[in-house]
């Protein structure tokens, strides 16, 4: 082999290696894009599914939080009526011992027998408590 073809050879094998390098590249780019797309639409479908997993999540604990709710305020209700009227009971009977119309306008009005509860509650501090000199 002489040396211009040696030349030829060498100047052959060289192109026939940037094009393998070229096509490797351009390969290794397509394959690259191809995952990176691949990987962002795996994330979206990843993303949306656990946000419709948590919107529902949120769904069910807001009916479990509203039904929670609702009982637990049905039973203040009930405990407040239930106290209410065993309070004006009380009071009415204390209205029953009070000589004069005072114990008659409270056993017919029991909404009065608050305030006069109040009172008494009032005077009953006045009497117990001592007083206190302010400077």
């Amino acid at each position: 082999m002489n040396e211009p073809q040696l030349d030829q050879k060498i100047n052959q094998d060289v192109t026939r290696v940037k094009n393998s390098v070229k096509t490797l590249m351009e390969d290794g780019i397509n394959k690259v894009s191809k995952n990176f797309d691949q990987s962002t639409e795996n994330a979206e479908a990843w993303v949306n599914s656990n946000v419709a997993q948590l919107s529902n999540e949120f769904e069910e604990s807001k009916g479990d939080t509203t039904s929670t709710v609702a009982h637990a305020t049905s039973k203040v209700i009930k405990n407040v009526g239930n106290s209410l009227s065993q309070f004006f009971g009380k009071a009415a009977d204390v209205t029953k011992k009070i000589p004069g119309d005072v114990g008659v306008k409270v056993r017919e009005y029991p909404w009065v027998a608050i305030p006069a509860v109040l009172l008494a509650g009032f005077f009953l501090r006045g009497f117990l408590m001592p007083s206190r000199n302010h400077r």
